[in-house]
């Protein structure tokens, strides 16, 4: 499936009355679950998805206000790895930064 297409039939399940997407994941399942959320002031602005086919995830993104859908393609267990490589190295460098403040408080 395209990124577009994957990207409206979750967007469409959790924020309007299109339950399409049963017609190809099990009910027991909901959509908000192939959500990715980052917490972080610069991603606060996209909305992102996630699905995996249990070998490759595709990952589906777009900016809130622009109308083009961006995607990837990685293997299953390398996005989860990525993201929290990331926050690690955020949460490193937010750190190195209020040590070196607090160094120059008098």
């Amino acid at each position: 499936m395209d990124y577009e297409t994957i990207f409206s039939i979750i967007n469409d399940a959790i924020y309007s009355n299109d339950f399409r997407i049963y017609n190809i994941i099990e009910e027991k399942k909901f959509a908000a679950d192939f959500s990715v959320l980052i917490n972080v002031k610069s991603m606060l602005d996209w909305t992102i998805y996630c699905v995996s086919d249990g070998n490759m995830n595709k990952l589906v993104y777009k900016k809130h206000n622009c109308h083009k859908v961006h995607g990837v393609l990685m293997p299953d267990n390398l996005v989860e790895k990525t993201l929290n490589d990331t926050f690690l190295y955020l949460d490193f460098l937010y750190n190195s930064e209020l040590s070196k403040n607090q160094k120059n408080i008098p």
